[in-house]
């Protein structure tokens, strides 16, 4: 149970981060060393993309020695966990914002991109990653991270290759901003789309999520070894300094090497001011806070209580408070009711479906 909770408190982290860039964004604080950390938050969700890893990698060597076709029942359980509340949030940002032109689809939202956006491919445009969902680049990356985990899993029981994977994973994400720029061609005035688009696509990303994977392996073989945490502190030492002195585009591998080195450390030594039952409430809701806090965002925006924090340093930490509690207390709604019925319905065809393979092999 301390294994899930420090998983939790994790989640809780990040999404904590999430919210207090976007709040950073709507509020700027004066200073700027408060913005800066403020702008750490950012790599929020990084920490997510590590954890997602961390613990798929974990509950595939728990499960694959009983069921009859653990592979499939991943993929069940991952479209059940995602699913629901990422179709509640499409339906609720095409009513908020309709399909306009924005930063982020400057020829405005078409029909294809929104199906994209519901079979979860809308990651592989420019022009639809980020289009009907804010932040759904990120669900986007998650979703062919599980497809492409799916197919490597089998092969991922060692640590050898499991570090085979994180060095293909940086190939990848090499040949990513090498050949992506000759794919996509766009006026002057919306070339932005191509570097946003190398840095939040799948490979752009997937540095991060093999990161995670390695730790998996040391988090299930020795979490308790002190020879782990040497580890783990020596690469969060390294990854810092390249994320401190690398180029941008360079940073995301880095990010993902120290959040992976952070989760091994505190799965070994739970450190209070991190694992506590606020971050362990925000990580159970982190999915719902993560996709509805645009929206309170924008709520704040549009009624003018964003006004009353802007142009101070304590107006900025205010509103990421407020901001914050007011999407955790509504999340508790989406969590009960979107969240936690889709996890079930999963549960339910997965056993559903054991049986009948145990059904079919006694038949025969």
């Amino acid at each position: 149970m301390k294994r899930f909770d420090v998983i939790d408190a994790l989640r809780g982290l990040a999404i904590a981060g999430v919210v207090l860039v976007h709040t950073g964004r709507q509020a700027m604080p004066p200073s700027a060393m408060l913005r800066a950390v403020m702008n750490l938050g950012a790599s929020g969700v990084h920490l997510f993309f590590v954890v997602s890893a961390l613990t798929l990698c974990l509950s595939w060597v728990r499960r694959r020695r009983c069921e009859s076709r653990p592979l499939r029942n991943f993929l069940i359980r991952r479209v059940a966990r995602v699913a629901p509340m990422f179709y509640l949030a499409i339906a609720l940002y095409l009513g908020l914002h309709g399909m306009a032109p924005g930063y982020w689809t400057p020829n405005g939202i078409q029909i294809p991109g929104i199906v994209a956006t519901i079979f979860f491919v809308h990651g592989f445009h420019p022009e639809t990653i980020n289009a009907v969902v804010p932040g759904g680049w990120s669900i986007a990356a998650e979703m062919e991270f599980y497809a492409s985990l799916a197919l490597c899993l089998p092969a991922l029981g060692t640590a050898r290759s499991t570090l085979l994977f994180l060095g293909t994973s940086l190939v990848l994400f090499i040949l990513n901003a090498i050949v992506v720029p000759h794919l996509f061609t766009y006026p002057a005035e919306q070339h932005y789309l191509v570097p946003n688009f190398i840095r939040f696509n799948f490979f752009g990303q997937l540095p991060v999520f093999a990161a995670g994977v390695v730790a998996s392996t040391a988090f299930r073989y020795g979490t308790t070894d002190w020879r782990v945490a040497a580890g783990a502190a020596l690469c969060m030492l390294v990854a810092a300094v390249c994320w401190w002195r690398a180029p941008q585009p360079l940073c995301t591998p880095a990010v993902g090497a120290f959040f992976a080195g952070a989760a091994l450390l505190l799965a070994q030594r739970p450190a209070r001011l991190f694992v506590n039952r606020v971050t362990i409430a925000l990580g159970k809701r982190s999915f719902s806070i993560f996709l509805l806090h645009f929206a309170v965002l924008d709520a704040f925006s549009h009624s003018g209580a964003a006004a009353w924090f802007a142009g101070s340093n304590a107006g900025s930490v205010l509103e990421f408070l407020c901001v914050l509690s007011a999407t955790a207390a509504l999340s508790t709604l989406t969590w009960r009711w979107v969240e936690q019925p889709g996890i079930a319905c999963g549960a339910r065809l997965v056993a559903t479906l054991e049986r009948t393979s145990v059904w079919h092999t006694a038949a025969h």
